[in-house]
């Protein structure tokens, strides 16, 4: 069965996670402005757990970034955009063009240095009804057989193949890909008051690439850029022509 195109693919949520080798303070840094344009919507600080919180509005979808004690998590969500007249994320190649220059951008101004990068996207693509999503996680994964004429609903299968970084001679990037089925019921408000509910079946897709634990040095600066832009293309090809091993 053919694949969807890329440009069905809607993005839920993307993420960036790094994780460094001593405590963050990111207060009075501005990362979150720099990043986003504007100033933030509400900012949490607790400094005794190490724990710091920015959230505003990217692309017209939910910012927020996240630090805790060594970890930065750059995160953008889109709750809401499958309600009536709600704004659309970008198509998800702008979106996750967008996301990397943000993100490379304050990957090139750090005092510190990685230790681990990861890149993380949830999007769904619509099918007609749960035989067809199936069909479609069989044609992703060619080693996966989820029969037209079985009973099986709510299928998830999860793989791991790592790709060797062009960027850095050693360093194993991790591919762990996940395809599943789900239905959704929408819950509106009518003018009357009155809650109308849709349900849908969507096949939904969640794609993680990091940097191998088994790398024990540092990234330079310099590096961090080239690392996270070289996974942009393996997300294209993963979700345009499906997970070959």
């Amino acid at each position: 069965m053919s694949l969807p195109e890329l440009l069905a693919w809607r993005v839920e949520a993307l993420r960036l996670t790094v994780f460094f080798s001593e405590p963050v303070n990111a207060q009075n840094r501005n990362w979150g402005k720099s990043f986003t344009g504007g100033d933030p919507e509400s900012i949490v600080s607790k400094p005794q757990t190490g724990e710091y919180t920015e959230q505003g509005s990217f692309h017209d979808g939910q910012f927020e970034l996240k630090v805790a004690f060594n970890r930065v998590d750059w995160s953008v969500s889109f709750p809401f955009s499958e309600l009536p007249n709600a704004p659309k994320p970008a198509e998800i190649s702008k979106m996750l063009d967008d996301w990397l220059v943000g993100v490379s951008g304050w990957l090139a101004v750090l005092e510190m240095k990685p230790i681990r990068l990861a890149l993380g996207l949830v999007a769904h693509a619509p099918v007609e009804n749960v035989v067809e999503a199936n069909e479609v996680i069989s044609s992703y994964f060619p080693f996966v057989s989820l029969a037209a004429d079985s009973n099986y609903i709510d299928a998830s299968v999860q793989v791991n193949s790592p790709y060797p970084s062009t960027v850095l001679k050693g360093l194993d990037v991790n591919r762990v890909v996940k395809f599943e089925v789900a239905t959704r019921q929408i819950v509106t408000i009518g003018p009357a008051g009155m809650p109308t509910s849709q349900t849908d079946t969507v096949l939904r897709s969640h794609l993680d690439l990091n940097t191998s634990p088994l790398w024990k040095s540092v990234f330079e600066v310099e590096s961090c850029g080239p690392i996270i832009h070289e996974m942009k293309p393996h997300v294209v090809t993963l979700l345009s022509k499906g997970f070959a091993l």
